[in-house]
């Protein structure tokens, strides 16, 4: 039923400020910490104060208003929820006269971090600098501690490495020089933050020391990998059992580098990307048109560049992308594609502007390739120092009966069609 309001209301003055203010809406903490967060009276009455959550939320001491103003204090305990919600309520008696939710996000860890590597000269791609990343979740306590790595071996020689102060609630970059990385490749580090307090925490991750060098010298594409045309440097190794994968319905009993391994070198330039392999396997066969070329000995290299824009209507983006083979069959010799990232660049075998030669020496076959930009992408496409395209490539195992398996530089094109799980493959001089 209507109600009527009765007075001079056109003279009436206008107020915009509320009752009460909750500057607050979220906070981050960790198990263990206590917070503080203000609640404003802009009434002269004062009122109860209190706060309605789960039991790992309970409110230090009697919280009043003084000139105004109230400071809260909330003690945090053991909780699985990441995100919670408290509810901070005025009673004015019985009556409830307002409330406002308050978003309380406690980390499992006191510490989490990132870790990544940089090159900072180009001309000595063996040093390589390490970066982590480490947030101090707590809001109550400095972090103190070292980084320790347990695998590879040659980082864990780095020792203890100092992380120094770091303010509650605050993150450091810390910064420190790799060993030398003379075998580049994709790494998978595991390493601890070792905090004073005796408490450890373990993260891992796959660090990409993944080069391109561009070409100095002329590079002729004849099965002949010699160091006058190559710069071995930048040379990228698969040769263990973690970049081992069996084929559907075979089980692959990889017997070690003998058995299937490459040594793996890309360069570039601004006309065509060259790549050559040298990978030693105790069996060459390869009996299937180069259509099919993937069944037998073979290589499958792919590149996915982000600054072309997603093919949405396709659903799972990251699956297209530029996938070449190339092989010497029975057949013949050639180069075929397999995928491209963009829809109107057709699949079969590549003939123009492209350049390779395989060639067998005992148990090793030397591959060799040269092709333009625009026919390895379907489009036009010049690098530039210190770019980078998204890549990874595999080399497939036939000992005669059958596609067994297959050796990995990195994820994304045997078992599943991902770019994400690419490497970075960085140009530099």
């Amino acid at each position: 039923r209507p109600f009527y309001i009765m007075g001079d209301i056109a003279n009436a003055s206008l107020v915009d400020t509320p009752n009460f203010e909750y500057p607050d809406k979220e906070v981050n903490v960790i198990g263990g910490d206590s917070f503080k967060t203000k609640i404003i009276n802009h009434t002269n009455k004062d009122y109860t104060i209190k706060v309605n959550g789960a039991p790992a939320f309970t409110v230090v001491g009697t919280p009043s208003f003084v000139d105004g103003v109230a400071e809260v204090t909330v003690s945090v305990g053991d909780t699985d929820k990441e995100k919670n919600t408290v509810e901070l309520q005025l009673y004015d008696g019985d009556k409830l006269v307002s409330t406002s939710t308050l978003v309380v996000n406690v980390a499992g860890e006191r510490v989490t971090s990132k870790i990544s590597a940089e090159l900072p000269d180009y001309s000595r791609n063996e040093k390589w600098k390490g970066l982590v990343e480490i947030k101090n979740h707590s809001i109550e306590k400095a972090a103190k501690g070292y980084i320790k790595f347990n695998q590879p071996k040659s980082f864990a020689r780095l020792g203890e490495i100092d992380i120094g102060i770091i303010p509650k609630g605050k993150t450091s970059l810390i910064e420190f020089n790799f060993p030398d990385i003379l075998k580049k490749g994709a790494y998978s580090v595991d390493y601890d933050i070792c905090l004073e307090t005796g408490e450890t925490y373990n993260s891992n991750a796959v660090l990409e020391f993944t080069l391109a060098k561009k070409r100095q010298n002329p590079i002729v594409i004849d099965g002949v990998i010699s160091e006058d045309e190559w710069d071995f440097s930048t040379a990228l190794y698969s040769d263990n059992k973690d970049q081992i994968a069996s084929a559907a319905g075979f089980y692959y009993d990889w017997k070690g580098k003998d058995d299937l391994s490459a040594k793996t070198i890309v360069s570039w330039d601004e006309e065509k990307f060259y790549f050559a392999s040298k990978v030693t396997d105790d069996v060459h066969f390869n009996d299937q048109p180069i259509n099919k070329s993937y069944m037998g000995d073979s290589i499958q290299f792919a590149t996915y560049n982000e600054a072309i824009p997603d093919n949405v209507l396709f659903g799972n983006t990251k699956a297209y992308f530029n996938e070449i083979c190339f092989a010497a069959t029975d057949v013949e010799t050639g180069v075929y594609r397999f995928k491209s990232q963009l829809m109107e660049t057709p699949q079969g075998p590549i003939t123009e502007g492209v350049q390779c030669a395989v060639k067998r020496e005992g148990n090793e076959t030397m591959y060799e390739l040269s092709i333009t930009w625009d026919a390895l992408c379907g489009y036009e496409y010049t690098p530039e120092t210190g770019g980078s395209l998204m890549f990874s490539a595999l080399y497939n195992e036939n000992d005669g009966w059958g596609r067994i398996g297959f050796m990995e530089y990195s994820s994304g094109i045997g078992w599943t069609k991902n770019a994400d799980l690419f490497t970075r493959l960085k140009f530099i001089e």
